[in-house]
């Protein structure tokens, strides 16, 4: 294979009655947040949202099901972005969006700088039943 090997799509789903034009709606946090975009024209209502991602090809298939995924605590997707400060941005960004709406869940261990500072880091679970982790991977300092 000449090319890197990329992840085309991230498949989950929520319950059936969580489908709702006000969750859709919602879900546009994470697009003003990321830079996602709903995709209105691939996307089925009450049955299929596809969320695309910025890198192309990429998206997110969020279905309606009555018999939904299970999660623990710890299954996530990472989200690379291009600077510790920006996991920062972005942390602050959601801790604020958490004062106001209570189904964020915010990793109560904040921004983490791990790995000799190689790594920036947080993560978060809004909406979607996999938590969402931002980090950034540099140098160690």
């Amino acid at each position: 294979m000449e090319e890197a090997s990329l992840i085309s799509h991230v498949a989950m789903s929520v319950h059936r009655s969580m489908f709702t034009k006000e969750y859709i709606a919602d879900i546009g946090f994470y697009c003003d947040l990321l830079g996602w975009k709903i995709d209105e024209k691939l996307s089925i209502e009450n049955e299929r949202l596809l969320i695309s991602l910025p890198a192309h090809g990429q998206y997110l298939n969020v279905r309606a099901l009555d018999t939904p995924m299970v999660s623990s605590s710890y299954e996530h997707m990472g989200i690379y972005v291009a600077s510790s400060e920006e996991v920062t941005t972005i942390y602050n960004r959601v801790l604020l969006q958490s004062q106001n709406d209570t189904r964020v869940e915010l990793d109560e261990r904040g921004v983490q700088t791990l790995y000799g500072g190689s790594v920036t880091q947080f993560r978060f679970k809004y909406l979607l039943p996999l938590a969402i982790e931002i980090q950034h991977i540099g140098t160690a300092t």
